[in-house]
């Protein structure tokens, strides 16, 4: 899993899209409001916007969700669907 200091908000967004979700139902299950989900997500290029334990929280929804987070190697970080098999 990925250090939750060194998401970037695309990240956070690409998990969320694989996985069909909104970004008020993952703010409801993270516990995050609504703009603190769009501020996270919002910090496109950077590391992730926000309390550290908000985006903790957000990858936490997203691992609940089906969502695993890939570690840096040879392309850098990314996310994927769980294998449901």
């Amino acid at each position: 899993m990925i250090d939750h200091t060194q998401v970037t908000g695309r990240l956070i967004s690409a998990g969320r899209v694989l996985v069909g979700m909104r970004q008020i139902d993952l703010a409801k299950k993270a516990g995050v409001s609504l703009p603190t989900m769009k501020r996270i997500e919002g910090s496109k290029a950077a590391l992730a916007r926000g309390e550290p334990e908000n985006v903790a929280a957000v990858m936490d929804g997203l691992r609940v969700a089906g969502i695993i987070s890939i570690q840096p190697k040879e392309y850098g970080p990314g996310v994927r669907l769980r294998d449901r098999s």
